[in-house]
Order: C-alpha cells, then structure tokens, then sequence
C-alpha cells in the first residue's frame, strides 16, 4: 500500500522509476550470466555433447521461443484487437 501510486503523477514516476530498475537488475543480471554463456557455446563445448543431449537442449530452446512468440501474439490480437470499437454505420 505504501508503493502504490495516488495519482496520475505519481504513477508516471513510479513507472519511470521501476524501468530504471528493471533496466540496472538485467544488466547485472547478464553480466554475471555472461561467462557461462561464453563457456557453453565455445565450440569444444557444443562439439563435445552427443547427439542426445543437444537434441533435447535444442527442442527445449525452441519450445521455449516457440510458446513466447504465441503468448505475445496472442495478448496482441486478443487483448488489443478485440478492444477496437465497430465502425459506425451510416
């Protein structure tokens, strides 16, 4: 209760606020995340695996893509779309 917004200013700075954060905590995030990247795609890394396991790691990534481009198109078309007024016939 204590962090919500009263009012439209308010909420402005909230939002501006919270975007900072997010942007500074995703940052960090990646830069500690970024050396086990680096190790994990090396080629001796990839090569090394046998064909089992980067089958499962390469359908897992792609089901993962797969199902957030599906969640974001339909949030789009549903959410949005459906909240368009009819044209006014004459």
């Amino acid at each position: 209760m204590i962090l919500s917004p009263d009012s439209d200013v308010e909420e402005k700075k909230f939002t501006g606020l919270w975007k900072g954060i997010s942007l500074f905590a995703s940052g960090y995030l990646l830069s500690k995340i970024d050396p086990l990247i680096a190790a994990l795609l090396k080629p001796e890394a990839i090569l090394g695996m046998d064909n089992t396991h980067m089958y499962r790691l390469v359908a897992c990534l792609g089901s993962a893509i797969l199902t957030a481009i599906l969640t974001y198109v339909l949030r789009i078309y549903a959410f949005t779309m459906g909240a368009a007024k009819p044209p006014d016939e004459i």
